[in-house]
C-alpha cells in the first residue's frame, strides 16, 4: 500500500508539472479539488446504497 501511495504521489506531481504549461496551476488545483468532491460523493453514494444491507448482515451474524 505504501508503494502504491508513493507511486501515485509521484505520478501526480509529474502530471501537474506536465499540465502546468497548458492549463496553469490554478486549473490543476481546481481539477484536484473537483476530483476530491467526486470521490466524496461516490463515498456517500456507496454508503447510502450498501450500509443498510451490511448492517443487517452484521445483525444476523451476531444472533
Amino acid at each position: 500500500m505504501n508503494t502504491c501511495a508513493t507511486a501515485v504521489g509521484g505520478v501526480g506531481v509529474l502530471l501537474a508539472g506536465v499540465l502546468k504549461r497548458e492549463f496553469g496551476l490554478n486549473a490543476i488545483f481546481a481539477g484536484i479539488a473537483l476530483l476530491f468532491v467526486i470521490a466524496g460523493l461516490a463515498l456517500v453514494l456507496a454508503y447510502k446504497v450498501w450500509v443498510e444491507r451490511d448492517l443487517e448482515r452484521a445483525r444476523e451474524h451476531t444472533r
